[in-house]
């Protein structure tokens, strides 16, 4: 890559995306790998869409928030000191509501914005953008409504740039772009390079740390991963560029409890069902736990039906597996709940608050850690348990929820069926229960 008096020697992964024609190119690096620096270099001096060297391109750079937007300049800084931007006529603009390089031989423009000003996206037709730290804005319209229409007119590029995160928008967009590659976590000198033949749409980039780079070394890297306090999923994610297939943010060992298949009802057997009910985009689950075996045995799944279907398919269940049903009664169920009051004989309905939420959730976490449960291996099911993630509020209270623009039904369901199963608190079991429990235990 020709560049205009500036001292950047691009490694082997990052020549390689200079290179590339694919029209969306998603970086996914560990941490100090020159993520940043590369798209930058792309945006100012590339030959092909260089703002210092095309004229008249508005191209937009977006950062997850206001501090991230300043680490951005100061490394463009670092790369372009003022000498450099005099020779190749760029200016930094700031003011309260725009910051920006504008390129004043070629009429060309960067502009940089954040994630957590959504409307300020909206407007121009622009030639290219960049999203950097993409698996931290879990807002998919960022992308999907804001920008992605912004390029249309133009037949914009986009560059997305992050260490691996959560599985959203950006995860799903790193997965379409691994499409085109074969071969793309082995040897540079060994991938296919077809998508750098315009032959595909997207194309994805992984380099962990320790791979085509010199920024960082062997013993800088062994102890950066034997730090005190940093986990194997710490590792995998921010060193080795992993998104973590095999283990949940909160269902960690959910894998271990994927055991048999689907089972008809046993007319000795009793059931506990679990039912997450919605009706247009979410999806009615129902989920049914053998009390004996403590084994998921039934599974039903579907939405974009009316409600009568909905309470008739929920009682159905419950008639082909006797016992109980535990019902969501939050918001749309509330209705349904009241109707399957009059045709389920013995029903307990939850209705969610956080804390409530955060009960029923923590106590399948339990069931999961302690391998209390087992659940066959149903898609749906296990791609939402390992998608699950756990946050705080700026109040300093746990939430539990799925990834923004996916799903969570399945899991509630779940929970809802292993609800029952709940360990009683110490204080409310009876003076004769604790002396059983401590013989037991022999305390």
């Amino acid at each position: 890559m020709a560049t205009v008096g500036v001292d950047y020697k691009p490694f082997p992964w990052q020549q390689e995306f200079h290179n590339c024609s694919a029209r969306f190119r998603i970086i996914c690096n560990g941490r100090q790998t020159g993520k940043t620096s590369s798209a930058l270099h792309e945006l100012i001096t590339s030959p092909r869409y260089g703002a210092a060297v095309h004229r008249n391109k508005m191209y937009y750079w977006v950062d997850p928030q206001h501090k991230t937007s300043l680490k951005t300049l100061e490394i463009f800084q670092r790369a372009y000191p003022p000498a450099i931007c005099r020779q190749l006529g760029i200016k930094i603009k700031r003011s309260q509501d725009e910051r920006s390089l504008v390129f004043e031989k070629t009429g060309s423009k960067i502009l940089f914005f954040t994630a957590q000003n959504p409307d300020a996206l909206v407007g121009d037709a622009i030639d290219g953008v960049v999203i950097n730290e993409a698996g931290l804005i879990e807002n998919p319209a960022i992308w999907n409504q804001m920008l992605r229409p912004a390029l249309g007119v133009k037949k914009g590029f986009g560059i997305f740039v992050s260490s691996p995160r959560n599985k959203n928008w950006f995860y799903d967009m790193f997965n379409e772009g691994k499409k085109g590659c074969v071969d793309w976590q082995t040897d540079w000198d060994l991938r296919d390079h077809s998508c750098c033949e315009g032959k595909h749409l997207y194309h994805s980039f992984q380099n962990p740390t320790n791979i085509y780079t010199s920024a960082w070394t062997a013993d800088e890297i062994e102890q950066a991963r034997n730090a005190p306090g940093v986990t194997q999923s710490y590792v995998r994610r921010e060193y080795d560029a992993e998104f973590l297939e095999d283990s949940s943010e909160v269902f960690r060992s959910f894998r271990k409890c994927i055991k048999g298949q689907l089972e008809p009802p046993n007319p000795e057997h009793s059931y506990y069902i679990g039912v997450d009910i919605a009706k247009s985009r979410d999806w009615t689950v129902v989920t049914v736990l053998d009390r004996h075996t403590n084994h998921i045995v039934h599974f039903d799944r579907f939405n974009g039906v009316d409600w009568p279907i909905i309470e008739d398919r929920i009682v159905a269940t419950w008639r082909k597996y006797p016992g109980k049903v535990i019902a969501d009664g939050t918001g749309v169920g509330d209705a349904i709940c009241s109707n399957l009051r009059r045709k389920v004989s013995n029903i307990e309905v939850v209705v969610f608050n956080n804390k409530r939420k955060v009960d029923v959730i923590e106590n399948l976490i339990s069931g999961i850690e302690h391998q209390d449960l087992t659940f066959p291996d149903i898609p749906e099911m296990t791609q939402e348990l390992s998608e699950f993630a756990e946050s705080v509020t700026p109040h300093g209270n746990t939430r539990y929820e799925g990834r923004t623009d996916g799903h969570d039904d399945c899991v509630i369901s779940l929970a809802l069926a292993y609800w029952p199963l709940r360990v009683k608190p110490a204080q409310q079991l009876t003076k004769r229960q604790i002396k059983m429990v401590k013989r037991t235990l022999r305390i």
